[in-house]
C-alpha cells in the first residue's frame, strides 16, 4: 500500500468510495457555508403526496436543488416537512413560498 501525501487525492478517493457505496448520494460542498434546514408546517387538507409534488414542482421552476425534503409527522391537522438547502437564500425563498408563522429555522 502506497502512502498518499496529497490531500486532493485522498478526498477524491473518499468521494469515489462513497459514491460507489451510496449511488444516489450527492457530495457536500466543502468550503462553503453550512447547509440551511427549515421546518415547514402545511395544512392537512391535501394528501402528503400532493404537498410534496407542489413543493418539488416549485423548486424545479426556481432551479433550486434541495438536499433533503421529507415529511416529519402530522400534528394538529398540520403536515410538517423538513427541507435542507445548500444556501440560506434558497431556504429563505422556499420558506417565503411555503412557510407560515410556525416555520422554524435550524
Amino acid at each position: 500500500m502506497a502512502i498518499v501525501d496529497d490531500h486532493a487525492a485522498i478526498a477524491a478517493g473518499l468521494r469515489r468510495r462513497q459514491s460507489e457505496r451510496y449511488p444516489g448520494l450527492r457530495p457536500l460542498k466543502i468550503g462553503k457555508a453550512p447547509l440551511k434546514t427549515v421546518i415547514v408546517a402545511r395544512s392537512g387538507n391535501l394528501p402528503v403526496g400532493d404537498h410534496m409534488t407542489e413543493m418539488r414542482a416549485w423548486l424545479a421552476e426556481q432551479n433550486i436543488e434541495e438536499r433533503e425534503l421529507i415529511m416529519l409527522h402530522v400534528l394538529n391537522f398540520r403536515i410538517v416537512f423538513r427541507a435542507t438547502f445548500d444556501t440560506a437564500d434558497q431556504a429563505d425563498r422556499f420558506t417565503a413560498q411555503f412557510g407560515d408563522r410556525r416555520t422554524h429555522f435550524l
